[in-house]
């Protein structure tokens, strides 16, 4: 499923948005996305520089707890962990209107 598009559904983790601009030794403007209100599974979704001002402005002015679809590209990487090393699965959206508080369609 590597670099294919992919729709994903699921709730903003407010705590974690991460921007360049407030710490520049990040790599990636990114954020998670939470498979229920509040906690649940999540994935790292990517933000490339051309959109990510514009899509973290969106995001951080929607408090509400309701859903936020998106679309992007699926991508892996390898996460080292305390002496092992996995594949993580990351959502990379390059695209400002992929990213969106009503339904979408891929």
């Amino acid at each position: 499923c590597e670099g294919r598009a992919a729709l994903l559904t699921g709730f903003i983790d407010h705590g974690n948005i991460w921007t360049k601009r407030e710490h520049p030794s990040i790599p990636h403007d990114r954020f998670f996305l939470n498979s229920k209100a509040g906690g649940g599974t999540n994935i790292e979704v990517r933000l490339t520089p051309e959109i990510a001002d514009a899509v973290i402005e969106q995001i951080r002015a929607h408090k509400v707890e309701e859903p936020v679809y998106i679309i992007g590209k699926l991508q892996t990487e390898k996460m080292p962990t305390l002496g092992d090393c996995y594949n993580g699965l990351i959502l990379e959206v390059n695209k400002a209107k992929n990213v969106s508080f009503s339904p979408l369609s891929r």
